[in-house]
C-alpha cells in the first residue's frame, strides 16, 4: 500500500511472479482484473472499487476458451522444467454447483518432496464468490477441522486453488500414525458471496493414489465410552526448525452415530505433574470416521520447567467431547504413565 497526502499523487508498480504465470500457461496478457481498497487516515473504508478490468491490445484476439493451465499440467517437459513431478491429473468436474465448476485437479510433488493439490475452478455465475477449504481428511482420517484456506473467484473468471498436503499433515505426525504414503485427500468446499452468506457446500474426494487407508491402529485406548475411543499414539517433536514445541497425538474413533468434536477446551494440561501451556484446535469427526487430535505443548514453557521429550514420565490432559450443536457429550481426563 501507499500513503498519499490530500491533493497529491503517487505512482505505484504492481508485480506478477513470472514462474506462477508460466505455471498457469499465461504467456500473453490480454487483460488484468484488479480491485482497490482505499482507506482514510483512521483506516476506515473511503472507497472500495470492486474488480476493475484493464484490457491490453491483445484482448480482442485472445482465445479465452483455451485451458492453458490444464495444458501445462499435461506437458511432462514443462512440468519437469518447473521442478514438479505429477502424481495425478483429472478433468472430472467435482463441483458442478450454481455456475461454478472444477475444470481440473492435479497432485504434484516439488523438488523439496512437498506434495501439493492444485485445483482449477471456474466461476461462470454473475457474482463474485469466496471459496473456503476445510475439514481436510488424508487417507480417510480427519487431519484438520475448520477452515484451512480460502480463494476468491470473480464472476466470469477462473482461479487456481492449492493445498500443500504435507503442511496439513507434517512428516512426524504421519510417521506416528504409520502413514508411509499419502493416497487420498477429501475436504469440504464452501462458497460464500461477499455478504458472507453461504451459497453452496460440496464434499470433494480425490483418491489420487488409491483410497485404502494405511493409518496405524496401534496405541493405547485411554477413553472408551459412548461409541467413542481416544487412543494415545505418540509424543513427537515439532517438524519446524524454528519451534521447540512437542505434540501429544491421539486417534479419535467415532462410532457414536453422530458428529462429534473433541478438544481440550479450557482444560488443564499437566506434564510430570507440572501445569504447562498447550493448545489444540480440536477435531471434528463424522459418524464412522476417525480423526487426529494434536495437542501442541509450548516449547518455551517446557524449557522453563526443564521438560524434554526424553524426560516425560506422565501426562494428564482434560478434554471435552461435544456434539455438532456443541452440547457436551462427556468430559474426561486422559492420563498415562510411562515406564
Amino acid at each position: 500500500g501507499e500513503d498519499i497526502a490530500a491533493g497529491m499523487t503517487a505512482n505505484e508498480m504492481m508485480y506478477f511472479d513470472l514462474d506462477e504465470l508460466q505455471l498457469y500457461g499465461i504467456a500473453d496478457i490480454a487483460d488484468i482484473t484488479v480491485g482497490f481498497e482505499i482507506k482514510d487516515e483512521d483506516y476506515d473504508d473511503y472507497l472500495v472499487t470492486g474488480p476493475i478490468e484493464i484490457k491490453t491490445s491483445l484482448a480482442n484476439g485472445y482465445n479465452y476458451s483455451k485451458d492453458t493451465f490444464a495444458e501445462v499440467m499435461q506437458d511432462k517437459g514443462l512440468m519437469a522444467g518447473f521442478g514438479l513431478s505429477q502424481i495425478y491429473f483429472d478433468t472430472t468436474d467435482l463441483i458442478g454447483e450454481s455456475g461454478c465448476k472444477g475444470r481440473c485437479q492435479t497432485v504434484v510433488t516439488n523438488k523439496d518432496s512437498e506434495m501439493i493439490l492444485l485445483m482449477e475452478v471456474e466461476n461462470s455465475s454473475d457474482e463474485n464468490i469466496d471459496l473456503r477449504f476445510g475439514n481436510i481428511s488424508l487417507n480417510g482420517v480427519v487431519v484438520s477441522s475448520g477452515n484451512w484456506d480460502s480463494q476468491s473467484v470473480c464472476a466470469g473468471k477462473k482461479a487456481i486453488a492449492s493445498i500443500k498436503l504435507t503442511d496439513v499433515l507434517d512428516d512426524s505426525t504421519a510417521k506416528a500414525f504409520g502413514i508411509s504414503e499419502l493416497k487420498e485427500v477429501a475436504f469440504d468446499l464452501t462458497a460464500y458471496n461477499h455478504g458472507y452468506d453461504e451459497i453452496w457446500k460440496k464434499h470433494i474426494d480425490i483418491p489420487f493414489n488409491g483410497s485404502a487407508s494405511d493409518i496405524g491402529e496401534t496405541g493405547e485406548v485411554l477413553y472408551d465410552n459412548n461409541g467413542i475411543q481416544l487412543i494415545y499414539t505418540n509424543i513427537v517433536e515439532d517438524d519446524s526448525k524454528y519451534s521447540d514445541d512437542l505434540h501429544i497425538l491421539f486417534m479419535v474413533k467415532n462410532d457414536s452415530g453422530q458428529e462429534i468434536t473433541v478438544d481440550t477446551g479450557f482444560g488443564d494440561i499437566y506434564i510430570n505433574k507440572v501445569k504447562v501451556s498447550g493448545i489444540s484446535f480440536g477435531v471434528d469427526v463424522l459418524p464412522g470416521q476417525s480423526g487426529i487430535l494434536d495437542i501442541d505443548l509450548m516449547g518455551y514453557d517446557l524449557e522453563d520447567n526443564n521438560i524434554t521429550i526424553d524426560t516425560i514420565s506422565e501426562f494428564s490432559i482434560e478434554v471435552e467431547i461435544r456434539d455438532e450443536n456443541y452440547n457436551e457429550i462427556d468430559s474426561t481426563t486422559l492420563t498415562k504413565t510411562f515406564e
